[in-house]
C-alpha cells in the first residue's frame, strides 16, 4: 500500500522551549504490515534536500534522515539507541532513549507519540516530546 499523505511534525523540546511545528505533504507506506511515512524536509528546517522517514513498528520506531547528513535514531522503550556524529572532526557519540511512545498508524492515517531523551557523550542533554499526525489525501 502506497498513499499521499498530509503530514504535521511537532517537536517540543522540554522544559519550556517553543515547539517546532512542519506541515508537509508526504507518503505513508505499508510493507508486510510495517508502516514508513516520509517526507522531504524544507528550507524551513535547515534541512533541504534531505528525506526523513519514520518506520513504524509494534514495539520501535525509527526515524531516519538521509541526504546531508545521514541519520538513524531508534526508538525502544526502554534501550538507549547510540549513533556516533562527526563535529568539526570530533567524534560525539549521541543517544536517544525512549521514555514511552504511542502509535496508532493504518492505512487511513494516524499518529505517533513519542517522549524521548537525549544523551550527548552519556550525558544527559534534554528531554523532548515528538507528535506525528498523518492524515490521508485520498
Amino acid at each position: 500500500m502506497r498513499k499521499d499523505v498530509l503530514i504535521s511534525i511537532c517537536g517540543f523540546p522540554l522544559p519550556d522551549e517553543m515547539p517546532a511545528v512542519l506541515t508537509t505533504p508526504g507518503r505513508l507506506y505499508r510493507k508486510n504490515g510495517v508502516y514508513s511515512i516520509t517526507y522531504h524536509e524544507t528550507e524551513l528546517t535547515g534541512q533541504a534536500g534531505v528525506t526523513t522517514t519514520l518506520k513504524v513498528e509494534p514495539d520501535r520506531i525509527t526515524l531516519q534522515r538521509r541526504g546531508g547528513d545521514n541519520i538513524c535514531m531508534v526508538f525502544r522503550q526502554g534501550e538507549k539507541h547510540y549513533s556516533l556524529f562527526d563535529r568539526d572532526g570530533e567524534p560525539v557519540t549521541v543517544a536517544v532513549s525512549a521514555n514511552n511512545m504511542r502509535q496508532n498508524i493504518s492505512d487511513a492515517g494516524g499518529q505517533v507519540d513519542i517522549d524521548y531523551s537525549v544523551f550527548i557523550n552519556d550525558a544527559h542533554t534534554m528531554r523532548s516530546l515528538l507528535h506525528v499526525d498523518v492524515h490521508s489525501l485520498n
